[in-house]
């Protein structure tokens, strides 16, 4: 054997020895499973931004294939919370990311499944969960809109607050017999007045005051003018008419004439009153108003009306009432009314009406109207045994849902309660199961003058309320879905805490993002108008 061979053999027998020595299994396989050593927000912790990061941190890398959406998971209060979840390169850190910010002011419970496994194939012992509490929603901020709308040479009420496409917008009316438009320029920071279209000749009790509606860029103006006593014609009665503003300029509608019964020789006329005006986007508004029934024979019942109004005409429904007026001692007269548009056409109508047996009790009802015919949506939504002070209904739809706001006298010592219901197709349900409040039962006295809208599918209603103490304030809620509750929308909205505020409206303005809030508030004696607005995100 040459040296040459030698070393060659020699060379190969220890390399061989070597790969034979790594290849041999290792003898203290890893059979640790991995465990979970950190995670954010910490377990129990409380005030976590909506947008913080979920993550749990293990104790040695982990095979990505394990770490899925059915592997880590969050739930806010027993529902599940959809989000995605990923692993960093290190294989150390797993994120959850909700696909959006979590709510406000709820518990959260994130949990790691024993599907999770270590790059050996070891899974946890058992899941990992803990839970921690969002930060409660910050105070909204209300800040008020110009100075005091309306002048202060007499008293202004009963505003409704517009989004006109930019500024916002108000109706109300002035001095009990003027119906007043005014614009907020973002120019001068201050209110523009229009012209009042009526003469100064509106009905001026309060089932008289004007309703006002827009479809994001023209204003409708519908309301009762003031009949002449001293008249022997049409003119003797109360009439209900419409008309159009865009900006400068009022146009009459139905071709300047009445929405109510005209006059004639044979059945004479009735009084027409209590106008209530709902726009469809970009269509001709609704209008539904009270008025004494004359035909076929001359007759003292009220009922309800509803008109879809045009330039050159309108398209009037027959008398609705929903009680019999000959089954009982008493005339079911319809006494207040509100309207909604339905976005899937037609419109949604709602009324009190005098019950046929009770001398002061009212029955609230509800029914749709679409074009030809009213379909009743159950029976009464409630009662009230305070027929003198009735809140004007505030139904609404929303994703084809019919809500409605309303307030309630008990018959017990007429205190009133705000509530919003919900038909759900067989009943009428409370939202939330009881009353709309932002006191507790010992402080709370009075509620008054809901209005019900519609801001990014959610439901939020305005009120006034006081308390056994306080003036009557100006409160918002909403409609909290996932929480199953109302929340307030800040503080009260009164300019002056001391000054007691009534008839609040809402308005959204899609584009902007701004809600904003028109109300009465007294100063010195008289009633006068203010506009509030907050961003919708805090």
């Amino acid at each position: 054997m040459s040296h040459r061979f030698a070393i060659r053999f020699l060379f190969g027998s220890a390399f061989a020895g070597a790969l034979a020595l790594r290849c041999d299994p290792d003898p203290t396989p890893d059979t640790t499973p991995p465990t979970v050593v950190a995670s954010t927000p910490a377990a129990g912790a409380v005030d976590v931004d909506r947008t913080t990061a979920i993550t749990v941190t293990f104790s040695e890398p982990v095979d990505p294939a394990t770490v899925t959406a059915a592997a880590f998971t969050l739930e806010a209060e027993g529902a599940p919370v959809s989000g995605a979840v990923t692993l960093d390169a290190a294989g150390l850190v797993a994120t959850f990311a909700p696909a959006a910010p979590l709510a406000w002011s709820t518990t959260y419970t994130a949990t790691v499944h024993p599907t999770v496994r270590d790059l050996a194939g070891n899974a946890l012992d058992a899941a990992y969960s803990w839970f921690f509490v969002t930060a409660v929603a910050p105070v909204p901020e209300w800040e008020q809109v110009g100075g005091q709308v309306s002048p202060a040479d007499a008293e202004s009420e009963d505003p409704i607050v517009m989004a006109i496409g930019g500024p916002p917008a108000v109706g109300y009316r002035h001095a009990s017999f003027e119906a007043r438009l005014a614009w907020f320029d973002d120019t001068t920071h201050g209110w523009v007045h229009e012209i009042d279209p009526t003469g100064g000749n509106i009905h001026s009790s309060i089932y008289g005051t004007p309703g006002w509606c827009n479809d994001g860029s023209r204003v409708w103006l519908a309301y009762s003018l003031a009949g002449d006593s001293g008249a022997d014609d049409d003119t003797f009665y109360d009439r209900v008419f419409v008309q159009a503003w865009s900006p400068s300029t009022w146009t009459p509608q139905n071709g300047g004439a009445e929405l109510s019964t005209v006059w004639n020789a044979t059945v004479g006329g009735a009084n027409a009153w209590e106008p209530a005006i709902a726009c469809p986007p970009g269509g001709d508004p609704y209008v539904a108003w009270v008025e004494a029934d004359v035909v076929p024979v001359p007759d003292t019942a009220d009922g309800l009306w509803v008109s879809r109004v045009h330039a050159a005409s309108a398209d009037r429904s027959p008398m609705l009432s929903r009680i019999p007026d000959d089954a009982g001692s008493y005339a079911t007269n319809v006494r207040t009314v509100g309207i909604a548009v339905d976005p899937a056409g037609g419109a949604v109508v709602a009324q009190w009406e005098s019950d046929e047996t009770e001398q002061y009790l009212t029955e609230l009802y509800v029914s749709r109207w679409d074009g030809t015919s009213f379909t009743p949506l159950g029976g009464a939504v409630t009662d009230d045994w305070d027929y003198n002070n009735l809140c004007v209904p505030a139904p609404l739809v929303l994703d084809g849902e019919v809500y409605i706001a309303y307030s309630r006298a008990n018959p017990d010592d007429y205190t009133k309660h705000v509530y919003v219901a919900h038909w759900t197709g067989a009943a009428w349900e409370l939202v939330g199961g009881g009353p709309v409040t932002a006191l507790s039962e010992a402080e709370h006295y009075d509620s008054s003058d809901p209005h019900l809208i519609a801001v990014e599918g959610e439901l939020w209603v305005a009120w006034s309320e006081e308390d056994t103490v306080a003036a009557a304030s100006i409160f918002v809620a909403r409609w909290d879905a996932g929480a199953a509750r109302w929340t307030l929308e800040g503080r009260h909205l009164n300019i002056e805490d001391d000054r007691p505020a009534h008839d609040p409206t809402l308005a959204y303005d899609a584009d902007r993002g701004i809600v904003y809030c028109a109300f009465e508030e007294q100063v010195d004696g008289w009633p006068q108008i203010f506009v509030v607005r907050r961003a919708l995100e805090p």
